[in-house]
């Protein structure tokens, strides 16, 4: 959503820069942000454009915004009140135009609430919100959504898919996607790598369905005594974990090519690995040494 606004504003022909503040650690954070000059802290022997700088003239996406540190998103703030951005040590801030937008997964009215999150920086970056209803609730939305990632998979994996059949179709819109696009996502790029003729049929589909459905922790662990937004939140982590492991499973472990084959760096990759705590043991193909 946040490229369509990019592409419709007059900021089309500028740079769009996105951070998964989530995905890097908050050692490298500020630098990463604000950027650095050379000889600001051990290691830095050369000066660094933050993602600020980089976006100049253009939009800047801070990605997973409730997971950006406390003492970052006070200097945050500073930022956007004041139009200026001021790197790891320079003597002074200089004047900026970028246009923010921010999004997260996590209820932001309530880490702030329980002091996770700067009230004042909330309601600043709230002055214009969106709200993107769950997969579920935008089942129109589903075959274009289909069509679009069966393309890309077919493009990216090489392997010519012609069309979903209707029935296939059905499946997909029938499903409650607790994992919402990611999980849709996931499972086209899964029918695409087994599907050998030129269609995707109803019977792949329900096939994979089924593994996400297995691949998810027993739905009493995640009921008893959560909220609705904890629920959420964990089916989201599930469908990402499932994903993940069949991406590394089809790379035969490789990283890199996960990475790529996920749409994201290798770095981000990384990190989600860790924090899911995947293993070999959950992607190697039983039979293999190691499974």
């Amino acid at each position: 959503m946040s490229q369509a606004v990019h592409r419709l504003s007059d900021r089309c022909t500028r740079p769009f820069v996105a951070l998964d503040c989530g995905a890097i650690p908050d050692a490298l954070l500020e630098s990463e942000l604000f950027g650095h000059e050379k000889g600001a802290f051990t290691g830095a022997e050369r000066r660094k454009e933050g993602r600020f700088r980089l976006a100049e003239g253009g939009t800047c996406l801070l990605d997973e915004i409730g997971n950006l540190p406390l003492n970052l998103q006070a200097k945050l703030l500073r930022v956007l009140e004041s139009g200026q951005v001021q790197s790891v040590g320079a003597e002074r801030a200089t004047p900026m135009d970028v246009r923010f937008v921010a999004a997260s997964n996590l209820d932001l009215q309530e880490r702030v609430e329980r002091g996770a999150f700067r009230s004042d920086l909330y309601f600043r970056l709230a002055q214009y919100a969106i709200r993107l209803p769950p997969l579920r609730e935008r089942t129109d939305d589903i075959p274009f959504l289909t069509r679009r990632f069966v393309e890309e998979a077919a493009t990216d994996l090489r392997r010519p898919i012609e069309c979903v059949k209707p029935a296939a179709l059905d499946v997909l819109t029938a499903y409650t996607w607790p994992g919402n696009v990611r999980e849709l996502r996931n499972v086209i790029r899964q029918a695409v790598l087994r599907t050998r003729g030129l269609t995707i049929d109803a019977d792949i589909v329900q096939t994979l369905i089924g593994e996400t459905r297995r691949a998810s922790p027993p739905e009493s662990a995640t009921v008893a005594g959560a909220t609705l937004r904890e629920i959420s939140a964990h089916a989201s982590s599930a469908a990402e974990r499932h994903a993940i492991c069949d991406a590394l499973r089809a790379a035969s472990g490789n990283k890199s090519a996960a990475a790529r084959a996920l749409k994201t760096d290798y770095k981000t990759l990384h990190v989600k690995i860790k924090n899911l705590a995947i293993t070999p043991g959950d992607w190697r193909p039983r039979g293999e040494p190691g499974s």
